[in-house]
């Protein structure tokens, strides 16, 4: 029996669709899967909105540490002045590591021997801080102005700090509009770069507070109210802090003692009242 050519076309034709339809339905070409792949990677994130926050963060704050490393201050300007300010004992001895050892032999003919002991103790402090914080240039307070002369401020405070705007030119209501951010990066360098305001405005107005106007006295207790308020709202005053590093070089009574607690046991209780009395004075300045 013969077939018609016409029936063999018909049944190729057919055939060619079958197998056409069945790999519509299965999609098993290997072009395809990358697609699916796209498109899984791309709702991945909505699935899980954490992981592209976390690491949109992650990129912003490698961004910033690079672009403008800190510890501090964001505003370069001040961070530089806060590590030279929180450091300055540690740069005074080891300066010139070739020279710490003669420095030492300066102190010590300056000082008595508990002073003496913790300033060695002090410079094993700086040597670790060294180490831990190479950024610093304890060894160098030049090299790391030198390394950081073209950072421009970023903030009111680093453009008075660097001289750019002379604080001069500041009249008193925007020095108290400073001064009222609170902030101790402010306020830990106010009474240097605010010099003048504190002479002129707050220490005679001090001296009402107190009902004392001997110059040196008032001072004396400015300057240790403005401390201890500074170690209320979180400034270093332990007793490897460049404030007692300072204080000790003065007074051997202070040597190891925190500040509050050479407020507490070498101030006279005369002393410590008006001290109170000047803390309540400066915290309407500040607050």
């Amino acid at each position: 029996m013969r077939i018609k050519p016409a029936i063999i076309v018909v049944s190729i034709l057919l055939l060619i669709a079958v197998v056409i339809n069945w790999r519509v339905e299965n999609k098993t070409d290997l072009i395809d899967l990358p697609k699916n792949i796209i498109v899984q990677t791309k709702e991945k994130p909505i699935e899980n909105p954490s992981t592209e926050t976390t690491f949109t963060t992650i990129v912003k704050k490698t961004d910033k540490n690079t672009i403008i490393p800190t510890v501090f201050d964001d505003d370069p300007v001040v961070d530089i002045q806060l590590i030279i300010s929180n450091n300055r004992f540690c740069y005074r001895l080891l300066s010139n590591i070739a020279q710490t050892k003669d420095y030492l032999e300066q102190i010590k003919m300056r000082v008595n021997n508990k002073q003496f002991t913790y300033f060695q103790n002090y410079t094993q402090y700086c040597e670790k801080l060294k180490l831990e914080h190479p950024e610093f240039q304890l060894t160098n307070k030049q090299r790391l102005l030198e390394q950081n002369k073209d950072k421009k401020a970023t903030s009111l405070w680093g453009r008075i700090i660097s001289g750019e705007l002379d604080v001069d030119t500041l009249n008193n209501l925007e020095i108290q509009s400073l001064l009222k951010q609170n902030d101790a990066n402010i306020l830990s360098l106010a009474p240097k770069y605010l010099e003048k305001y504190y002479e002129k405005v707050i220490h005679w107005g001090l001296e009402d507070a107190l009902q004392n106007h001997q110059y040196d006295y008032v001072t004396y207790i400015r300057y240790h109210a403005h401390h201890v308020y500074m170690c209320n709202i979180g400034a270093d005053c332990g007793k490897n802090s460049s404030i007692m590093a300072r204080i000790c070089y003065q007074n051997s009574l202070s040597c190891g003692l925190t500040f509050q607690e050479y407020i507490k046991t070498v101030l006279t209780q005369g002393q410590q009242a008006d001290i109170q009395l000047a803390m309540s004075y400066l915290r309407n300045i500040y607050q």
